[in-house]
């Protein structure tokens, strides 16, 4: 499974991240945040899942 999505930790709140290389947007543009690691990876997952279409 490719990977266009992944969390960094920035100011002790957790984002996921477009890795996509086509993304249109700045380097490592933030989708949504989250107050814990564990929401960040979920949604990254979900959103990993989602892109395989």
């Amino acid at each position: 499974m490719s990977t266009f999505y992944e969390v960094q930790e920035r100011d002790g709140e957790f984002h996921v991240i477009d890795i996509r290389p086509d993304d249109s947007q700045a380097d490592n543009t933030s989708v949504v945040s989250y107050a814990t690691r564990q929401e960040a990876e979920s949604e990254a997952k979900r959103l990993n899942e989602n892109s395989l279409g």
